[in-house]
């Protein structure tokens, strides 16, 4: 509807070089791409239709348990990790992030932040969020071998 009111809007789904599930298998089997680190959350599944669900939460995800369904051939569709110590969530194969949260470091920075009213302090935090967002969300696409820029534009 927002196209055929503008009249043309070229935007595309986001897309990436890498497959997430792969991605996440790899940083689950061995270790994170810089700057990321496992939390204590996963849902791995059977790469086939219908196929078997384990979900873990706080759990150790480096455990035998854990690595015996990698083994087993399942892949990773969620994962929860923290970025920089600054920003937790949980990763999702099809590039959603989901439970996004500010980790202390942010949060400390933003409460050191001097704000006259509470509308100074939404703008002060608000600003910082963003910021943080702003070099979040590159460092994924990135995690996730770029943009694919082969996907064709709507």
């Amino acid at each position: 509807m927002l196209r055929e009111t503008l009249g043309s809007l070229r935007v595309r789904p986001l897309a990436v070089n890498n497959a997430p599930t792969s991605v996440m298998t790899r940083w689950l089997e061995k270790t994170p791409d810089a700057g990321f680190e496992l939390g204590d959350e996963c849902e791995l599944k059977e790469p086939v239709d219908n196929g078997g669900v384990m979900r873990g939460r706080r759990m150790d995800l480096a455990s035998a348990e854990v690595r015996s369904h990698l083994d087993a051939g399942m892949q990773v569709a969620k994962l929860a990790v923290d970025w920089h110590e600054r920003i937790g969530c949980v990763l999702c194969d099809d590039l959603g992030i989901r439970r996004l949260r500010f980790l202390d470091l942010v949060m400390q920075e933003a409460a050191d932040t001097e704000a006259d009213d509470a509308l100074a302090r939404f703008d002060a935090d608000f600003a910082l969020m963003g910021m943080e967002l702003a070099r979040f969300i590159p460092a994924v696409v990135k995690a996730f071998g770029g943009l694919d820029e082969d996907t064709e534009t709507a």
